[in-house]
């Protein structure tokens, strides 16, 4: 089959042959329509993130959308190395294939879920939100941030913060108060400190950097904590990311 083929770390994948994958027990044959290239996909085949590592040659992808023997339209992850999404075929468990609806197209669906889910399990798993609770969400204008914040809601969140530079994205969105990042450090260090006045309960956290800095700096000197739960998850990509729970701290994907 054709595949994108890494050969060597740091450089880009090269179209070209490569063997197809071998279902076991339980998988299925895929014929592949599209995949997602999310950051961790990125770092994987660069040799950047953590859990990088196997033989190579070897083909990047972590899920993807395909066509089942059946026919069946579905989302697909877990394929096992050397083996990627970024091929014409790939094998995947079949209890991790689910069906798509006819109104969702192919690259919609390889690309939204990655995303999707750093918001919801970082919300739901994580952070364990509670109905109630008030969330501010660092780097809300991104396609992560902005389903974060549907997330939020879906979840029970009364009040929802977005904060980043592109503020005309959110003219639409779900929030209760938008942190322009694209202001001074003063403006900025204010507008986090009337919000750490009012009680937040959780962040997520996609940019890092002087942001979380200056948000940081604002909660040492006047957080109130509405709850005794303070959960902060800190969601960075494509780095490992963590949840604290203060003073506690345990690593996560």
């Amino acid at each position: 089959m054709q595949a994108a083929v890494v050969s060597v770390r740091g450089e880009a994948p090269k179209y070209q042959e490569f063997p197809d994958p071998e279902p076991v027990d339980g998988e299925s044959l895929i014929e592949v329509r599209a995949a997602g290239l999310h950051p961790i996909v990125r770092g994987l085949a660069s040799g950047t993130h953590y859990a990088s590592g196997g033989g190579l040659p070897a083909v990047p992808g972590i899920d993807g959308v395909g066509v089942l023997p059946d026919g069946r339209r579905v989302f697909f992850v877990f394929v096992r190395r050397p083996w990627g999404t970024m091929a014409q075929r790939a094998a995947a468990p079949l209890e991790k294939c689910i069906p798509l609806p006819d109104g969702l197209s192919d690259a919609t669906a390889a690309a939204i879920v990655n995303p999707g889910m750093s918001g919801w399990l970082s919300l739901k798993e994580r952070a364990k939100l509670q109905p109630g609770e008030t969330v501010l969400i660092l780097g809300a204008t991104g396609v992560a941030g902005q389903l974060a914040i549907q997330s939020a809601r879906i979840q029970g969140a009364k009040r929802v913060i977005g904060a980043g530079r592109n503020v005309e994205a959110l003219a639409g969105a779900a929030v209760d108060a938008v942190i322009a990042l694209g202001e001074g450090d003063d403006a900025i260090r204010e507008a986090f400190a009337r919000e750490a006045a009012a009680g937040i309960d959780v962040v997520i956290d996609y940019l890092w950097g002087r942001p979380t800095e200056l948000l940081l700096e604002a909660l040492a000197k006047g957080f109130k904590a509405r709850s005794a739960r303070g959960w902060w998850k800190w969601a960075p990509a494509p780095a490992p990311t963590s949840t604290c729970r203060a003073p506690r701290c345990a690593a996560s994907i």
